[in-house]
């Protein structure tokens, strides 16, 4: 049959097909299946199909089945004559028989030949083992906890067995010193100090035992030379600083130490840096105490806490042994840089004299940009200092890694822009796409506006989170466009003026995820700190609106609120007149009703696919994981967007809302896949050892553990690998849990329970406290409190009551506003506890939650129950931590709790779903899948 001419013919590199589904069902899906590539996408309409490839495949149009499709911008299109006007993004447009027919993809249901093919069909001949397995995460070196010495790596740099001889005995004397006196000196080592002292040695030595300002610049002239002493200075100098040693370490270290100096002097710098003694906080008067650990020793186990060295010792020793010792090493400095052995002389500046800044700029200076990015990480220099060294020495991957982790992106590109703009430039083109590749377009679209290389991709980014266009992402996006995609800001303000647009529609006031949607981009808009006419003209339909929306009950009024959205509009008879809008009705929210606990069940007797966890996106959809059986994503009425064929049976919401991790559960270990909104794309990360995690991810970073190792995923720069991660923590890890100030961990040895808190994004060790195995005693769940160092435990140590305190899991002083940690005694009800009643014997405790100020826990007497209580903050010893019942919810069968922002979402394994709003009490929906 000759095609029409309307339609392609011959060859195409053919973007999908067009199949009629006009034969009967089987013999269609044989046909998807003979023509499915691997990676493609079918979307079912009502009397066809189309199949869309992941890559373009060469067709001859005569020999398939339906019609050849063309990708088109970000349309698609079955013939070559369409014009760009008849091309709408994600959108198939065809000719048919000369009626012009558009088909939007996203209307449409997704499915997956694989739900086509029954087990029935088919005899297991033979088992063979195809899974990988699993690994344990592969750590980037990110040069964390280096010494100079690590850094600079050379075997010329390596300490001599000498030097770690004489680090024992200081260490030995230092702490023999705490409980047994120094040896008194000699009658004449009393001698030599004090003609020492009389005599107008050339020392550095001023009248207020302190030692000497040095200077900080690396560009000292070399004709600066070390201080001339007279031979019989020298033999005495010598003489007393060996003397005044040997008091304290033994004659054969002093011995060491003049040999050492014998090298400087005598330009052996080979031997010299390998027995150099670094002035590393050495004392500069008498009357400091030598630590125990001055000298620079290279770590042996990885520990990524900052603790400085237990203990001091009580050596007491002279400023001239520091000074002296400044002396040399100045001078060997100025000699290794006059030979052009600059790598050398950097050591000299940041192992031996511990000028790491000036080392570090000296490097750069002699352009080894390597190297002295290495030693600006390893030493905790400027983070955006460092990004910029790796930058320069070609490293992007890892100068994005450390932006990113450290949250100093915009600081590294400003630097960087100072003094290298194209390097800034190529930063924010690289942590752009890498934005990107993982999902976040807000923050690819932001860095990429007015990068001119990214012109054409910035386009696309728009177009693929419009896809979403009801979501809290895509509109926040529009807000940040009003300033800086000024070529479009009518374009951006007209969605936004659609948003806030109530046009007396009662329906459109009372829609609760729309208003929930308006506030979000409210906030967003009082948090854009430009000012642009179209900023101020959003800001008045904004500040309409929510007068409006107060009035009639749907938010709180905020003064705040309104101060910042008035802030950014200049109309002055505008402003006069929203200064003098009175709301009378008062905003109740939950908290404030008196008909409390508000009473929902929820029936969970439908045998349908199991049902093990759900999360809700920022638009609403919610991801099911249904085991074994796949995922499933559905909009807040149930309608079913698209299925995967995906095992997973829990699920890890990101900060953002827009991204998910999936996880598979094996016997030891877990399948870990990521899931992306924008693009409803799937992405396996791997199989790996893990047995605790976070239950939260920025996007970025994920939080997990092992029996006693810890990892930090990055799914940003290399998913599947780790930039941080311990291994010898002091026992099995219990619990974990992050936000964006900490990540808190719970390990429990052989004889205590241990709380480890580390700061983030630096994650440096922040709190490590021992608690008494008995705080957790009979300890049902427990749950930690966001940005805090306390802990909800619920007990059951009475009859038909359920008992729930709040605990710090650090021991900090009263005028902290927190409380000692004293456990509660078995069968004591303490004053910190709130006790509450059971309706009969408690015969199951599933889960206990806390989020937005409530307290959430589900178990189980004659049915099964959820109860949420709200929480006062701050939590003081002397306030009641737990209030009073707000919401209570029966079923038939076990329930589970998750959450996204003030919205709970409670569920049943039998597919049951029930959303409700925390903040007013109000039912969003309730469905059955």
């Amino acid at each position: 049959m000759k095609l029409p001419q309307w339609v392609f013919s011959g060859k195409v590199n053919a973007n999908g097909l067009l199949l009629p589904d006009s034969k009967p069902t089987k013999q269609i899906q044989s046909t998807i299946l003979q023509w499915w590539q691997p990676g493609a996408e079918l979307y079912k309409f009502t009397s066809f199909y189309i199949l869309i490839y992941a890559q373009p495949v060469q067709l001859v149009c005569e020999l398939t089945p339906g019609y050849a499709l063309v990708k088109k911008g970000t349309s698609y299109v079955s013939g070559d004559h369409f014009s760009d006007d008849e091309c709408y993004p994600h959108t198939v447009t065809h000719n048919d028989q000369g009626q012009v027919q558009y088909y939007k993809l996203n209307d449409s249901a997704r499915c997956h030949p694989g739900e086509w093919l029954t087990l029935e069909n088919y005899n297991v001949v033979t088992l063979t083992e195809l899974a990988f397995p699993p690994v344990k995460p592969k750590l980037i070196d990110n040069n964390v906890d280096k010494t100079t010495r690590d850094v600079f790596g050379s075997e010329k740099f390596a300490a001599s067995r000498e030097q770690q001889t004489l680090a024992d005995a200081l260490k030995e004397a230092g702490q023999s010193t705490r409980s047994i006196p120094a040896k008194k000196p000699s009658f004449w080592q009393k001698m030599l100090f004090q003609l020492a002292q009389r005599l107008n040695t050339p020392t550095h030595h001023n009248s207020n035992n302190t030692a000497p300002e040095s200077s900080s610049s690396v560009d000292q002239s070399s004709s600066q030379g070390s201080v001339k002493l007279k031979g019989w200075q020298q033999w005495l100098r010598k003489k007393l600083l060996t003397s005044r040693f040997g008091v304290f370490v033994g004659h054969q270290q002093a011995n060491y130490l003049k040999n050492m100096l014998e090298m400087f002097q005598q330009g052996n710098f080979d031997e010299a840096l390998k027995h150099a003694i670094s002035i590393d906080n050495m004392p500069t008067s008498p009357q400091q105490n030598m630590p125990s650990g001055w000298l620079s020793q290279q770590r042996n186990t990885l520990n990524f806490s900052k603790e400085q060295a237990s203990g001091t010792s009580y050596l007491n020793v002279h400023d001239d042994l520091n000074n002296h010792l400044q002396d040399v090493y100045q001078q060997s400095f100025r000699q290794l840089d006059q030979a052009g052995r600059y790598e050398d002389a950097a050591f000299v500046l940041g192992e031996l004299l511990n000028k790491h800044d000036d080392a570090v700029s000296y490097l750069e200076q002699k352009k080894m940009y390597r190297l002295a990015a290495e030693l600006a990480e390893a030493k905790q220099l400027s983070i955006a200092r460092v990004i910029r060294l790796w930058m320069l020495a070609g490293e992007k991957k890892h100068a994005l890694w450390l932006a990113l982790s450290t949250k100093q992106l915009p600081e590294a590109i400003n630097l960087l822009e100072k003094t290298h703009p194209e390097l800034a430039e190529a930063l924010k083109v690289y942590s752009a796409r890498q934005y990107a590749l993982a999902g976040d377009y807000l923050n690819a679209i932001t860095i990429g506006l007015g990068v001119a290389e990214l012109e054409d991709e910035v386009t696309g980014w728009f177009a693929n989170l419009e896809q979403i266009a009801d979501s809290a992402l895509s509109l926040k996006l529009h807000v940040h466009g009003l300033y800086y995609d000024k070529a479009n800001a009518s374009h951006h303000a007209q969605i936004l003026h659609n948003l806030f647009q109530l046009q007396g529609n009662t329906k459109a006031e009372s829609d609760p995820i729309r208003n929930h949607l308006r506030l979000q981009v409210i906030n967003e808009l009082i948090a854009l700190k430009p000012q642009t006419t179209a900023i101020a003209w959003v800001a008045k339909l904004a500040t309409r609106c929510y007068y409006r929306l107060a009035e009639q009950g749907e938010y709180q009024l905020s003064s705040d609120i309104l101060k910042k959205l008035l802030s950014k509009i200049d109309d002055p008879c505008f402003l006069s007149e929203a200064r003098k809008v009175k709301i009378e009705r008062e905003w109740q929210g939950l908290n404030q009703r008196s008909n409390l606990p508000l009473c929902f069940s929820l029936s969970t007797s439908y045998p349908q696919t199991p049902l093990f966890d759900v999360v809700c996106f920022d638009n609403f959809n919610l991801l099911l994981a249904q085991g074994d059986t796949g995922l499933r994503l559905v909009d807040i009425t149930g309608k079913t967007i698209q299925e995967y064929s995906q095992p997973g049976h829990k699920l890890i919401l990101s900060d953002h809302c827009n991204k998910a991790l999936i996880i598979c559960q094996r016997s030891t270990f877990i399948s870990l896949t990521e899931f992306e909104l924008a693009s409803h794309k799937l992405t396996v990360i791997g199989d790996f050892e893990i047995d605790h995690w976070a239950k939260t991810y920025d996007g970025t970073f994920w939080f997990c553990a092992n029996k006693q190792s810890v990892y930090c995923f990055d799914f940003l720069t290399d998913p599947g690998s780790t930039h941080w991660q311990i291994n010898d923590l002091p026992g099995n890890v219990i619990y974990i849990e992050r936000n964006e100030q900490d990540v808190n961990i719970l390990i429990e040895t052989q004889h205590d329970i241990q709380f480890w808190s580390y700061r983030f994004p630096a994650l440096t060790l922040k709190w490590r406290e021992p608690i008494k195995h008995c705080t957790f005693e009979k300890a049902l769940g427990i749950t930690m409190l966001s940005n805090t160092q306390q802990v909800i435990i619920a007990k059951h140590v009475e009859e038909q009551a359920l008992l729930l305190g709040c605990q710090s899991l650090v021991n900090i002083s009263s005028s902290q506003s927190a409380y000692q940690n004293v456990p509660m005694s078995s069968g004591t009800l303490e004053r910190e506890w709130f006790s509450f009643p059971l309706t009969g014997n408690l015969a199951g405790f599933y889960q206990l939650s806390y989020f937005h100020n409530v307290a959430v826990f589900s178990y189980q007497t004659e049915a099964y129950h959820v109860s949420l209580f709200s929480m006062k903050q701050p939590i003081t010893r002397r306030s009641n931590k737990i209030e009073k019942e707000l919401i209570n919810i029966t079923a038939d069968g076990p329930l589970q709790i998750t959450h996204y922002q003030h919205y709970m979402i409670v569920f049943s394994r039998s597919g049951s779903i029930l959303v409700i709003n925390t903040l007013t009490g109000q039912k969003i929906n309730q469905l059955n899948i």
